[in-house]
């Protein structure tokens, strides 16, 4: 209702559409939201690749002498101002940034976080991507691609920062303000939501940390529930003692101990994060501190499993290949050639890590931080808790495995949920809105505090998957 004319058009590289962009005339009595109010509208009755990257307003709509819109017109003004946007981020020009926000674009952001998006996203998806302003979810990104973002970022910022900031719509200006608002916060704050209404679950990711089925499944449950995923610690040599599991453990239960203190604990872990969720409850009921839930996500031994056996050879097979790939890249060479033979593999593996800049380091980062992982769990002893848990099952099985994996003898009292489908989709729509579900049947009768309201509407949430937004694409 708010819109008097509008008109769409393909913003191109060459011969290709790389995005959309819809230029609209608002009303009157338009309300200054609404850019927003559009995308909100376009999100529930438009196919996502439809989505224009950008919705500028105007006060005219350009035409012909046919009284057709004057496509060409609006091409060159999407090219001027995609070229002034960009530039004002690059040299922090505050006027430009002001008329930007005033129209939809975005703000200025600190000109080291936007260097060190411009990095990722140019390493991982290229830099027409990034000149064009692409939404994340028209770049082909996955969720492999998205890690891998996520790496280049923290390696350039030194600083650890959660998926949450990184969704379907996010553009690469737009990624580095919400970057910019994650760092803003104040240590120990979690996502600004009512501490009365809403319970903190403490969420252990799998074996390599964080990633994007993790953050959709986080953002299933709407502001009723809070989530603080804990960062586990990484070792930069192959056999570094601070990557063993009881470092794992003692780093979770700092991050825990250095948020705001709360009357019941709630942990949940995702695969190899349900033993460290386990082992981190053990610290906590030894200092005193109530644990009211403890959620294990499909959390099996299939880690250590595929750590051994046959799989040794694979996994020698596949390190060989990425060395052979490194050895491609001429600096490479160059230095390779002034060592001496026996130290060439050394040589190369220092090579891997100590580069973020190339696709070969994140490679090496996430094997590296794998096989510390799995052998930390494989040298560790579950010994019995006295605490009940909730195990949520996935229908793939491990061979010669008990249907509980075991938890049946560590807790005093174990609840099963079967979820369905897959290790990996189970965390996937449709089984997630399943599983937020049941999870958050398991904490009703726990979450006094909850409120009843904001319960009943995260639940709804949960059960109506149409309603869910899908953070990434992958």
């Amino acid at each position: 209702a708010g819109v008097g004319d509008a008109a769409v058009i393909a913003r191109r590289s060459g011969e290709e559409i790389v995005a959309l962009v819809a230029y609209v005339v608002p009303r009157a009595s338009a309300d200054a939201g609404l850019a927003d109010a559009l995308k909100g509208v376009l999100a529930a009755r438009v196919p996502r690749h439809m989505h224009p990257a950008d919705i500028r307003l105007l006060d005219v709509i350009p035409q012909l002498p046919g009284f057709k819109p004057d496509i060409g017109m609006l091409e060159k003004l999407d090219r001027i101002e995609l070229a002034l946007r960009i530039s004002a981020l690059q040299s922090g020009d505050a006027d430009m940034a002001d008329t930007d926000e005033k129209k939809g674009y975005g703000h200025y952001v600190d000109t080291r976080i936007l260097d060190a998006v411009e990095h990722a996203w140019t390493a991982v998806l290229g830099s027409r991507s990034f000149q064009m302003n692409q939404p994340w979810d028209r770049t082909n990104g996955d969720s492999l691609k998205a890690m891998e973002l996520w790496f280049h970022i923290e390696q350039k910022l030194g600083r650890k920062i959660t998926l949450d900031a990184l969704d379907g719509n996010a553009t690469p200006s737009g990624l580095a303000s919400a970057i910019e608002r994650h760092l803003a916060k104040p240590a120990g704050r979690l996502d600004g939501i009512d501490a009365n209404n809403a319970p903190v679950i403490f969420l252990m990711p799998g074996i390599l940390g964080d990633e994007p089925l993790l953050a959709q499944f986080r953002a299933a449950f709407g502001k009723n529930i809070r989530f603080k995923v804990i960062d586990y610690p990484e070792g930069r040599h192959a056999e570094e003692a601070s990557a063993g599991f009881e470092n794992i453990v003692d780093a979770a239960f700092a991050q825990i101990c250095a948020a705001p203190a709360c009357e019941s604990y709630y942990l949940a872990g995702y695969s190899f994060g349900g033993y460290v969720a386990f082992e981190t409850a053990r610290r906590l009921k030894a200092a005193g501190r109530h644990v009211a839930f403890l959620g294990l996500i499909d959390s099996r031994m299939w880690n250590t499993a595929q750590a051994g056996g046959s799989n040794r050879y694979t996994a020698m097979l596949t390190r060989l290949k990425r060395y052979f790939g490194l050895l491609a890249e001429p600096a490479t060479l160059a230095l390779l050639l002034r060592k001496r033979w026996f130290a060439a593999v050394r040589a190369m593996t220092w090579l891997a890590v100590a580069r973020p800049a190339t696709a070969i380091a994140f490679t090496f980062h996430r094997e590296r931080n794998y096989r510390q992982r799995v052998e930390a769990l494989r040298q560790w002893t579950l010994a019995p808790l006295d605490l009940p848990a909730t195990l949520f099952l996935s229908d793939q099985r491990l061979p010669d495995s008990p249907f509980d994996y075991g938890w049946g003898d560590l807790c005093t009292e174990l609840t099963m949920v079967c979820i369905g489908g897959s290790h990996a989709t189970m965390m996937e729509s449709p089984r997630r809105e399943r599983l937020c579900a049941h999870l958050l049947e398991a904490l009703r009768p726990k979450a006094s505090r909850l409120d009843k309201n904001a319960f009943a509407e995260t639940l709804h949430r949960a059960h109506g998957a149409s309603t869910l937004p899908d953070v990434l694409t992958g």
